[in-house]
């Protein structure tokens, strides 16, 4: 059941950003709101936005996938349910009847999850869930969901610190070690980079754009 309502979102959000990339209706409120910046400035974050959207279904995927991988779905199930219900309650923060525009925050809240599921298994175990950096990508999108950004930000650290399953996660921490930081490092080289040294803001932006339109899996099954 839950393979196939986080299939429904996937396909469904796709239809979206389809729709989007052809009404421009994206593109109009970025242009009313941040027009003084330049239409390359606009179309280039209207972009990324677009991708940052699309592309949240599959990352909520690719974590269940990961869960299901080490027998863990009990520890992440609750947090799946709870981001497969924002998906589909439709007058949530952004009314998702606004077009693209109305699924940012739920793409938000995915990838904001995501982000603190990470940061939690890397502080108290030595690894990621997932092997994708989700800090940087949420940073450059935090600013365009304005005075819904905290209740978005609490919702996710509720639906992550309310889980009372993550002491048995540490039995993952051997084979994660021997097999997911192995992957890790054998895709990215010896590149230790944060993202927070070198480089102008606008790469930055270009290299999230890559990867999250890379249409690689972010886990290797």
């Amino acid at each position: 059941m839950t393979n196939t309502k986080l299939n429904q979102i996937n396909q469904h959000i796709e239809q979206i950003i389809q729709q989007d990339r052809q009404n421009g209706d994206l593109k109009s409120i970025l242009m009313q709101q941040y027009g003084f910046r330049g239409a390359d400035w606009v179309a280039h974050h209207c972009n990324y936005l677009q991708a940052y959207i699309q592309f949240a279904p599959g990352n909520l995927i690719n974590m269940w996938k990961a869960a299901h991988a080490y027998g863990r779905e009990k520890e992440i199930a609750p947090i799946v349910d709870m981001l497969i219900h924002y998906f589909f309650k439709s007058d949530d923060y952004i009314p998702d009847r606004f077009g693209a525009i109305g699924w940012l925050d739920d793409a938000y809240l995915c990838n904001y999850t995501l982000e603190l599921i990470n940061r939690k298994c890397k502080t108290q175990f030595g690894y990621h869930l997932l092997d994708f950096d989700f800090e940087p990508c949420n940073a450059a999108v935090a600013p365009f969901l304005g005075n819904t950004l905290q209740a978005i930000q609490r919702d996710a650290e509720q639906a992550v610190n309310k889980t009372e399953n993550w002491n048995a996660v540490e039995l993952l921490a051997g084979a994660v070690i021997g097999g997911l930081l192995l992957y890790g490092m054998m895709n990215s080289g010896n590149n230790n980079s944060s993202g927070s040294g070198g480089g102008s803001y606008s790469r930055q932006v270009d290299s999230q754009i890559a990867a999250l339109t890379s249409g690689t899996d972010l886990y290797p099954f």
